[in-house]
């Protein structure tokens, strides 16, 4: 696999760019919104790269600007209906973080409002991908004023992460932390 592309670009269009590399041209496929943060042609510019064999047994190259992006291209082109091009296109009309974000608030209808993305496939990615795009340590971070809460009760450390662990789980990933130190204080109180 290519991991990157570093090369002078030498033509842009909405969808597709030209990086040269010693004298080599490549042409990769590129969201609508990575064309907006394109330099000027004859300028330096890096892609993070995926190739792909496609259904007419040629290969494309699929481009963009963070690795975060590449990592999250690749989970869903795994998910069944879900190509490149259907991915590329919900990269061109959602950011990085709208993506993530419609996935981990299980969002279908936000995800479906895409062009190729059925209400049946935006489930499907919820259900493949919810819960384990965001790391655990992000997680943790974002709940850690709930954890000193419950310590502030009396409850111990362990008790306290051990309890906001199962409600996150239990809640599908809940991202608002007043809901989840609600439903942690009633579990603890039903103990």
């Amino acid at each position: 696999m290519i991991f990157s592309i570093e090369g002078k670009l030498e033509y842009k269009e909405y969808e597709n760019v030209v990086l040269n590399l010693n004298g080599i041209s490549f042409e990769i496929k590129i969201p609508l919104r990575t064309f907006f943060n394109l330099p000027d042609t004859g300028s330096n510019f890096k892609l993070f790269t995926v190739l792909i064999n496609n259904s007419e047994n040629n290969f494309e190259i699929y481009g963009f600007e963070t690795l975060e992006e590449k990592k999250l291209f690749l989970k869903l082109i795994k998910i069944m209906g879900i190509g490149p091009k259907t991915t590329l296109n919900l990269f061109s009309k959602m950011e990085y973080s709208e993506i993530i974000k419609a996935i981990e608030e299980n969002d279908a209808d936000k995800l479906s409002s895409i062009p190729g993305i059925g209400k049946k496939t935006a489930g499907r990615i919820i259900l493949e991908l919810s819960g384990k795009l965001i790391k655990k340590e992000e997680r943790a971070e974002k709940f850690e004023d709930v954890i000193l809460a419950l310590q502030s009760l009396g409850y111990k450390k362990r008790e306290a992460e051990s309890i906001v662990n199962e409600v996150i789980k239990e809640l599908k990933n809940e991202d608002n932390p007043e809901i989840v130190l609600k439903e942690s204080l009633k579990r603890l109180a039903e103990r």
